[in-house]
């Protein structure tokens, strides 16, 4: 999981600099691309932490065993 929250770190990062970037940017499609990149990188930052959030789902599922099956309801 610490995995996946530090990439969707970085990709935050990447947006921000991608986006100081369009700011400064003087034609404008080269502003609108850096834009676009920004925008691809907070996808991806959101598609880490959907996974992280998943995977510690995952983790905190208790698995009930079946006593039937185990035979510890036998008396």
């Amino acid at each position: 999981m610490q995995d996946a929250l530090s990439k969707a770190n970085r990709y935050r990062q990447e947006a921000n600099r991608c986006y100081e970037l369009a700011k400064r940017s003087s034609p404008g499609f080269l502003r609108d691309t850096y834009r676009k990149v920004a925008v691809q990188y907070l996808f991806m930052a959101e598609g880490e932490l959907q996974v992280a959030e998943k995977k510690d789902a995952e983790r905190r599922e208790v698995v009930v065993p079946d006593v039937a099956a185990t035979g510890a309801a036998e008396d």
